[in-house]
């Protein structure tokens, strides 16, 4: 292994919060002059990852192991990937990105138009509906992303009567 692949593969590592076998492998499958950490590949994924984070950051009320309470960070030209670290951080989080009122006032909350669209064994995903930007949510069994979901909407008001913020009359 050359030092420069080396050092990618560190710096990787760095940012991501990936193993060291992960940030390796990432680095052989780049193409001649890729980043190690790829650009969101449209303007609407860039959206959509700088409100996820800023929501992140904005209503951080606890200190968690690690930042955010995410352990890790899979970058992809067409999505991101989330490791989160318990149940606790995933029921937090899913409450402050899906949209909601926060009270009778009518004041939404949350990443307009963000959907839960997929469930797997490990993972939810997430997208703003009509747009191909996507947020996946993983490392937890899915029993416990069915728990965080249930306790996000016992904390929030839907938006529509009859219709969660997360799945559309589910």
């Amino acid at each position: 292994m050359s030092a420069l692949h080396q050092d990618l593969s560190l710096l990787r590592r760095l940012y991501t919060g990936e193993s060291v076998q992960q940030a390796r492998r990432a680095i052989d499958g780049l193409q001649g002059g890729e980043s190690p950490i790829p650009e969101a590949a449209s303007p609407a994924q860039q959206r959509l990852e700088a409100r996820v984070l800023l929501a992140l950051l904005e209503f951080r009320d606890i200190y968690t192991r690690f930042p955010l309470g995410i352990n890790a960070v899979r970058p992809e030209p067409h999505g991101i990937s989330l490791a989160v670290e318990s149940w606790e951080r995933a029921s937090e989080i899913l409450f402050h990105l899906l949209p909601s009122c926060a009270s009778d006032n009518e004041e939404v909350q949350g990443v307009p138009g963000l959907r839960i669209t997929r469930r797997d064994r490990t993972a939810i995903e997430l997208q703003v509906l009509g747009e191909p930007a996507r947020l996946r949510l993983f490392g937890l069994p899915a029993r416990l992303w069915r728990s965080a979901e249930a306790s996000t909407g016992r904390r929030q008001r839907p938006l529509h009567p009859g219709h969660t913020a997360w799945g559309l009359g589910e």
